[in-house]
């Protein structure tokens, strides 16, 4: 939204920075439905769990872990549970005797109110089409069905009726095309007159910090109703911690008349004040410092920094609970900040806190030291330097795909400025922008290192050129080793200005120091994302070199079986040792095998290899070679391999081998059929 600024543009999206978005040249990234990079998670819990399941994505269960994969990180992933022992508070004890305490404060259940007043503000904004419409249009029914006759209903600023008269109008507008909405003018211009406010929204926009301001100008409660494949979570939030009021997010197949009745529950009757006092751990520097307003049903999550670490009680509402104490678990491969898991969700949530405030020193400084995205910090990815001479530069960011079920066609007709397409797909819509997973701040602050506070991120590669990185296992050899670190408080970046990245063309060599092999490798490529939103996003960071699709894996089997030859039946059980070159498309390999019969016969095979993935988790290959023993001659296999899990090292497989064998002027055939268990290296 806005009139176009006319300064140089500080993004690479296709819209120009405006005078309501100011960072609107960053929000807009170019997008198509082909677009958006692969995302793997493992989720491990530290206490015993049941009922693991997630609506959005497929879990893979292996224990201890559950594993998420997401070819396009095209939507939010949702993961729900049952705790087997409900806990409501722990305590994270560092080296040092302090740490830090966590509690699960929990809201009452809905309530039943008397006869009130509520008005509703439904975004029917383009990027709402497609799934998204069909989860609001069914939770708008459900909110007028938690109404009662005696309440009386209203949109942003008309008069307030029946909630059945509403309903009806609503039915009769809801088939009828709509104009652009404009959420921080709806809510600048809405007079709720003392009435809360009920908002179903997406959240996509590209004005933040007015949407926010415009709410808390109401006066009164706004309680948020998030929708769609990927909304935007931290603005809704903000909202509605701003206002007082509260946040929920609906998708297809959640209960949604349970969903209305709780927000409804909320909106008409008066919120209840909640505090935690922590007892003996002497207890500072707590998030959120404000509790936010908790609704029926919700629970929200409080950190504070403690002086004693260790087991206790706390009070909440009234009620009393024990802190269970445990020592901070090692920090992930790849953490930004050697701390435990409360110290890590701490420092994100004091972050956020810091934003609000815009004190950029005080932000800088925090993020710096536990190594998070800020406005005004970013992950800067350290690749090997290349040299060549003659090559060209060129930069370019990569399209990211559009959010799982929404309709382009109506967003390509609200685009404000005229940018281009990729593919005839939108890029961004006018007032919404689809971009959220790249929001940065509005601000024009400077930093204070240009080293380690770069002014805006790299230049990313696309994703359609480069190496074959399809390979998912050559992804885990090629690029664990380049793994970047963060730069922290006491060790600044020495990487130059983000703006001087690019993408070199002209057939340079860099040596992978980082693996420390010496080889030979392509010239280096980075793409660096990082959600550095002024609500509390997470980072994504993504770096390594440009793989030449080599790379090698050790197997080694045991199996059993039978074995035929001449009419005769044999058991046989058999070692193998087999080393597999992984290409993009197919696995070059040999292998050496032992086989001991039932008789105490032992026999060997030494073969080629050729393979290829062929359904998820399942390998096929084909081999060809020498059968040594009481008899010799040629030989062939057949193998199927199935993975237990994503990435998992160990794989079951059924193979059968054929062999014609030579011995004393004669010839026999020989038919071997195997299953067992294969490890790879």
């Amino acid at each position: 939204p806005g009139t176009a600024s006319g300064r140089p543009t500080t993004g690479s999206g296709h819209n120009p920075d405006t005078d309501r978005a100011p960072d609107a040249s960053r929000v807009t990234p170019r997008s198509t439905p082909a677009g958006g990079g692969a995302t793997e998670i493992a989720i491990a819990f530290q206490t015993e769990v049941e009922q693991v399941t997630s609506p959005t994505h497929d879990l893979a269960h292996t224990t201890p872990r559950y594993l998420i994969e997401d070819p396009k990180s095209d939507h939010d992933l949702i993961v729900r549970w049952h705790a087997k022992v409900p806990t409501q508070g722990w305590v994270e004890a560092e080296a040092n005797g302090t740490g830090f305490a966590a509690a699960l404060i929990t809201g009452p259940a809905a309530a039943p109110h008397a006869a009130a007043s509520v008005r509703f503000i439904f975004d029917r904004a383009a990027t709402t089409r497609g799934d998204g419409d069909v989860v609001e249009r069914a939770i708008v029914r459900a909110l007028f069905g938690a109404l009662t006759a005696n309440d009386h209903a209203g949109t942003a600023s008309g008069d307030l009726r029946a909630p059945r008269d509403l309903q009806k109008s609503s039915d009769d507008e809801w088939a009828k095309a709509t104009g652009t909405f404009d959420l921080s003018r709806v809510l600048a211009t809405a007079k709720p007159q003392g009435a809360p406010l009920v908002l179903v929204t997406d959240g996509l926009v590209a004005d933040d910090a007015a949407v926010i301001a415009a709410a808390r100008q109401l006066g009164v409660a706004v309680h948020v109703i998030g929708i769609g494949a990927a909304p935007n979570r931290s603005l809704l939030a903000a909202i509605a911690a701003a206002t007082n009021g509260t946040v929920r997010f609906a998708i297809a197949g959640d209960d949604l008349a349970a969903i209305a009745n709780d927000v409804i529950s909320d909106a008409t009757n008066p919120a209840n004040a909640v505090a935690v006092s922590w007892g003996t751990l002497s207890a500072n520097s707590v998030v959120p410092a404000q509790l936010p307003r908790i609704g029926a049903g919700q629970a929200t999550f409080v950190i504070a920094r403690v002086q004693h670490a260790q087991a206790s009680n706390a009070r909440a509402g009234g009620d009393v609970f024990a802190l269970t104490s445990f020592a901070a678990p090692k920090s992930p491969v790849g953490a930004t900040a050697s701390a435990g898991a409360l110290a890590r969700r701490w420092s994100r949530m004091r972050l956020d806190e810091l934003v609000a405030t815009r004190n950029a020193r005080a932000i800088t400084e925090h993020a710096m030291t536990w190594g998070l995205v800020s406005p005004y910090t970013a992950m800067v990815a350290v690749g090997d330097e290349v040299v060549v001479e003659g090559g060209v530069k060129h930069t370019k960011g990569v399209p990211v795909s559009l959010p799982a079920g929404m309709q382009w066609q109506p967003v390509k007709r609200e685009i404000a400025f005229s940018g281009g397409e990729l593919d005839g797909v939108p890029e961004s819509a006018g007032g919404k922008s689809d971009g959220k997973a790249s929001k940065t701040s509005a601000h024009d602050e400077q930093p204070a290192k240009k080293n380690t506070v770069p002014k805006e991120s790299p230049p990313m590669k696309d994703a359609d050129e480069g190496d074959n990185v399809a390979d998912k296992r050559k992804l885990k050899h090629d690029y664990a080793p380049t793994t970047p670190k963060a730069p922290t408080a006491n060790r600044p970046s020495a990487q130059p200005s983000p703006d001087s990245k690019s993408e070199v063309d002209g057939g340079g060599k860099a040596e992978d120091d980082a693996a420390g092999e010496g080889r030979s490798a392509p010239e280096p490529t980075v793409a660096v994302t990082g959600a550095a939103s002024a609500y509390s996003e997470d980072l994504v960071l993504v770096t390594g070199m440009a793989s030449t699709g080599r790379s090698v894996v050790f197997d080694v089997a045991l199996g059993a079986g039978v074995a035929y030859r001449d009419r005769d039946a044999a058991f046989v059980s058999m070692l193998r040792v087999a080393a597999e070159h992984e290409g993009p498309l197919l696995h070059l390999g040999g292998e050496a095998s032992l086989w001991l019969d039932g008789s105490g016969h032992v026999e060997a095979t030494v073969l080629g290899t050729l393979g290829r993935h062929v359904l998820r988790h399942v390998d096929a290959s084909l081999g060809l070679g020498l059968h040594l023993g009481p008899g010799a001659g040629p030989a062939a296999d057949l193998m199927l391999r199935y993975a237990f899990a994503r990435r998992s090292s160990l794989w079951l497989y059924l193979r059968y081998d054929a062999a014609l064998l030579f011995h004393d002027g004669a010839s026999d055939g020989q038919h071997t059929g195997t299953v067992g268990i294969e490890a790879h290296f």
